[in-house]
């Protein structure tokens, strides 16, 4: 198996009008992120200016064999959580997915 994951968002702004700021990689449409985001400016190596990355130590994803997002589970808690009960239902969640996947 030879996957990568990346945890990537869009930030373009989707409500502006203006087609002529959308870049030439959104073949999908603004905010929806594919390999294209990638192939921007290739020759010079440069991916999607409104392409920003992540981390996801809570994300689980299942994918196709060609790599497409067939579901995915994540943790994503309530924001006005303290973060010592961030951290306990953060864990609690890795626990559960670890079982799960353990099985």
């Amino acid at each position: 198996m030879r996957n990568i994951l990346i945890e990537a968002n869009c930030i373009y702004n989707i409500d502006k009008k203006d087609d002529d700021l959308v870049p030439n990689c959104c073949m999908l449409g603004p905010n929806n992120v594919s390999i294209n985001c990638f192939k921007y400016n290739e020759d010079k190596n440069k991916y999607c200016p409104f392409l920003v990355f992540g981390t996801a130590k809570t994300t689980i994803v299942l994918t196709d064999e060609y790599g497409n997002v067939i579901n995915s589970n994540g943790f994503w808690g309530d924001l006005k959580l303290s973060e010592e009960e961030w951290r306990r239902k953060e864990k609690e969640w890795l626990d559960k997915q670890n079982a799960y996947l353990s099985k």
